[in-house]
């Protein structure tokens, strides 16, 4: 899978995880497709952890938290998220790579636009980042 279809996909994945969070879902069905969702109020906290087995069966986990809040946009909302916080465990010999994913600052799946009935309107722009420029 491509650098942005694993990004959109994350994204969706993100943006879902909050929504179905805040008591309604991205990918409602019949009766509710037409009801408008009102706008949340308040910030809520977005978590995702990625975890990966190495080759030698040791673990490498990132967990990222995101502070989000729900604007009101129009015919939708824009929701906007702050990271928050980044704990990554990892294998002694892989200490440095942890250390700089630490320090990355993520815009996770945000802002995100939604419709007024809560589904997602539109993915982010994103350029994808180059293989030399992430090593």
């Amino acid at each position: 899978m491509g650098h942005s279809r694993r990004r959109d996909a994350l994204r969706f994945l993100g943006a879902s995880a909050l929504l179905s969070a805040i008591g309604f879902s991205a990918s409602s069905r019949a009766g509710t497709l037409g009801t408008r969702v009102s706008l949340p109020q308040g910030s809520y906290i977005l978590t995702r952890l990625v975890e990966r087995e190495l080759v030698d069966g040791k673990m490498l986990a990132v967990e990222r938290s995101w502070s989000c809040r729900f604007e009101d946009a129009g015919r939708g909302m824009r929701v906007n998220g702050e990271q928050l916080d980044c704990i990554v465990r990892a294998p002694a010999a892989l200490a440095t790579l942890a250390d700089m994913e630490r320090r990355r600052t993520v815009s996770g799946p945000f802002p995100a636009f939604l419709t007024g009935t809560g589904r997602i309107a539109s993915p982010i722009d994103e350029q994808p980042i180059e293989t030399a420029e992430a090593v």
